[in-house]
């Protein structure tokens, strides 16, 4: 068997995969070489690599990683052995691969006419059909025009749905319920599925209602030998696009999900497929499974595996690329029963939405974000500033300009959700509030905050408005003074009505115009060992009527 150690590798990528895969060489001794945009002149992942050119400087960001003929010929000129294309952009392209192998260098995936076949979803389906393994019922060939499109939903039944034939990740997806939404989905596909693969070409399924979305990763050598590791839960999405990812798939029966680990291997077989690949399914209510498309590439979701395996996929796809056969002691899967899996591991993707409008795309500017960490606790990213919706912190910030840090509201610091904290700020001349939150179980603590000046009837330094669904938060050891100035008379903390369980305690607020604190009804309220100073009024209970209210000193 032969084997072709690489000496330098280059990540046609960007961001968290580029870095993944740079890890890996560095655990295998190999250089490694970035490339990157314009706008990623900046950015994390390409510090992490030995070298690292810029690209299609006259492109657009997209286009700049597209450019095929430029990455070819950076590889060539920086003696690159092999290229790792990540996920996204070229990782699913034919053509690149085909460019690679016709200029040597090793593609780290499957062949380009593998690439071919799989990365065609239509193409996909019918090998599935020729192995014995069930597909949705759907168009066989691509739908020429909108027209031959509704043809087909009256003939498959409502609903259906209009996928991008080369699509991937979520995109060039339209849900279609009824005849009227088909035309102008047609319309959305195919420019979304031009822009985003190259290939506007698109093709018709029945779909399912409230599948469970499984897939089966599989690692192949090149010598024909096949393995699974078993399974992943996909079925936690929003738009078509995956939000959790869990491993194992407890879901589904261990029956069936043996059977989607025969079928996965049986169409990795067929084609001969090469490296690291998933094969996706749907199963329906009544236990039935459905095979969806060929993902010929390594995915994000691709770490839960990692996680409950042990085995390095990325590792293994280099090595794989390298010559070695899964036996061999570099790669050591010796057999199938030798990949067992301990435990299980859920991936969550942290994106930018605006949860008060339908969990639509949002964009802003962060101003901080704090990881999670400790055992048991992966984080792969890939850029310094990243954008996160809840659970967060605020911390350790000076925050005096306030309208570039939150437009809404007139506030500084906005929390909803579940679980925020806000920490250790310094907070001054917000002009309405410098800290707003609604939601449960946060925690508002240790922040400076002074010189608030209120424009608007109702107010605090701190301020929560009326919900009884805010419960659990705490507001402990902040300093407040200089609350107000001239008319404005705003309080230092403010509980609207309809809260619930409240607690305010080690606060110090000197110099509030109106009310140290203003409690303005609900229940479970808690307010204990403050100290208030020169304000217009310690504390003051409005007339709205309390349950379990518990105030001292």
């Amino acid at each position: 068997m032969d084997h072709r150690p690489f000496e330098k590798v280059m990540a046609a990528n960007r961001g968290e995969i580029a870095i993944r895969i740079f890890r890996a060489c560095y655990d295998l001794d190999i250089r490694t070489l970035a490339i990157y945009s314009k706008e990623d002149t900046m950015n994390l992942f390409r510090t992490k690599a030995d070298e690292a050119y810029l690209i299609g400087e006259h492109l657009s960001p997209l286009g700049a990683y597209l450019a095929i003929d430029e990455i070819i010929a950076l590889a060539k000129k920086r003696g690159v052995d092999a290229i790792h294309p990540g996920y996204g952009f070229l990782s699913e392209n034919a053509a690149f691969a085909l460019a690679c192998e016709e200029a040597g260098i090793k593609f780290i995936g499957p062949p380009s006419r593998v690439l071919a076949r799989m990365g065609d979803k239509l193409e996909a389906k019918k090998i599935a059909v020729a192995c014995g393994v069930p597909v949705i019922p759907g168009t066989r060939e691509p739908l020429k025009n909108a027209e031959e499109a509704l043809e087909k939903a009256a003939e498959f039944g409502y609903p259906v749905i209009l996928k991008a034939a080369a699509g991937g990740g979520g995109r060039g997806m339209r849900l279609c319920e009824k005849p009227e939404d088909v035309a102008p989905a047609f319309e959305l596909v195919s420019n979304e599925a031009r822009k985003a693969f190259g290939d506007d070409s698109i093709f018709m399924e029945k779909y399912l209602v409230e599948p469970k979305h499984i897939e089966v990763q599989i690692l192949a050598d090149e010598y024909g030998c096949v393995r699974h590791l078993g399974e992943r839960d996909c079925s936690l999405q929003r738009r078509y696009q995956k939000v959790v990812e869990y491993a194992p798939a407890w879901s589904v029966p261990q029956e069936i999900r043996e059977r989607l680990h025969e079928d996965a291997v049986k169409i990795a077989k067929a084609v001969h497929y090469v490296n690291a690949g998933t094969v996706e399914f749907l199963v329906d209510k009544s236990g039935k499974h459905y095979f969806i498309e060929m993902n010929p590439r390594i995915q994000v979701e691709h770490t839960v595996t990692e996680m409950v395996t042990g085995i390095d996929l990325v590792r293994a796809q280099i090595l794989i690329a390298e010559g070695y056969p899964l036996n061999s002691p570099e790669i050591n899967i010796s057999s199938q029963e030798a990949i067992q899996c301990h435990g299980y591991a859920i991936q969550t993707r942290v994106t930018s939405e605006d949860p008060s409008n339908n969990f639509m795309p949002d964009t802003g500017k962060v101003s901080v974000y704090h990881s999670g960490s400790g055992n048991g606790i992966r984080l792969d990213g890939g850029d310094r500033e990243t954008l996160t919706p809840g659970n967060n912190r605020a911390d350790n910030n000076l925050i005096h300009d306030w309208a570039e840090v939150y437009r809404v509201y007139n506030v500084a610091v906005h929390l909803e959700g579940v679980g925020n904290i806000c920490s250790h700020n310094e907070i001054y001349n917000a002009p309405h509030a410098a800290i707003f939150y609604y939601g449960n179980d946060h925690v508002v603590e240790y922040n400076h905050i002074h010189d608030v000046v209120k424009t608007s009837t109702d107010a605090g330094a701190i301020y929560s408005g009326q919900d009884w669904t805010r419960q659990g938060c705490v507001i402990r050891y902040n300093c407040l003074y200089n609350i107000g100035e001239g008319d404005n008379r705003p309080d230092g903390i403010y509980f609207d009505d309809m809260l619930s369980g409240q607690t305010a305690y080690g606060n110090l607020i000197v110099r509030a115009k109106k009310y140290g604190f203003l409690i303005g009804g609900g229940r479970d309220i808690h307010v204990y060992n403050n100290v208030i100073i020169d304000c217009g009024k310690a504390i003051t209970y409005d007339d709205r009527g309390y349950d379990g209210l518990f105030h001292e000193g």
